[in-house]
C-alpha cells in the first residue's frame, strides 16, 4: 500500500517567525498536533506539541519565542508514492510521527504515525 491512500492532504502551515503561541493555537482550534513550516513558500520545518513541550520546559519564555526556535528542521520528504512500509522505517529512522508528503519540493500532505496505525489496525490478521 502507498501513503497516497492514507495521508492527510489538509495542510496546515506556519511560518517561522510566527510567535510559538500562534502555532498552539491554531493547533488546539484545528484539533491537529503538527504543522507545516514554509519560509516563502518553501517547506522549512514542522512545529508539533513535542516542540511546544520542549518550549513550555525550556527557561526562556514561550509566550516571547517564534515558531524557528522550537521547531524541527526537516529536509526530509516523502512522495504520495511512498510505501507505508518505507514511511514507517523513516519515521523510525528519524525519530519523528509526522512526515511530509509532496512532490518537486511542494508539499501536499503530511503523514502520521496515527495514519500508519490505522493501516495496521486495519490490515492486521490477528
Amino acid at each position: 500500500m502507498e501513503i497516497d491512500r492514507i495521508y492527510r492532504q489538509e495542510v496546515f502551515v506556519i511560518g517561522p517567525m510566527d510567535p510559538l503561541t500562534e502555532a498552539a493555537r491554531r493547533m488546539r482550534a484545528n484539533d491537529i498536533s503538527a504543522m507545516m513550516v514554509l519560509d516563502e513558500a518553501k517547506f522549512v520545518g514542522i512545529i508539533t506539541e513535542r516542540d511546544l513541550t520542549r518550549a513550555i520546559l525550556a527557561e526562556d519564555q514561550p509566550s516571547s519565542a517564534i515558531v524557528a526556535d522550537y521547531m524541527t528542521d526537516h529536509s526530509v520528504m516523502i512522495g504520495p508514492r511512498t510505501g507505508v512500509r518505507e514511511a514507517a522505517a523513516e519515521m523510525l529512522e528519524l525519530d519523528v510521527r509526522h512526515l511530509p508528503v509532496g512532490e518537486a519540493g511542494d508539499v501536499t500532505g503530511m503523514v502520521s504515525l496515527r495514519d500508519l496505525l490505522s493501516v495496521v489496525v486495519e490490515c492486521a490478521d490477528l
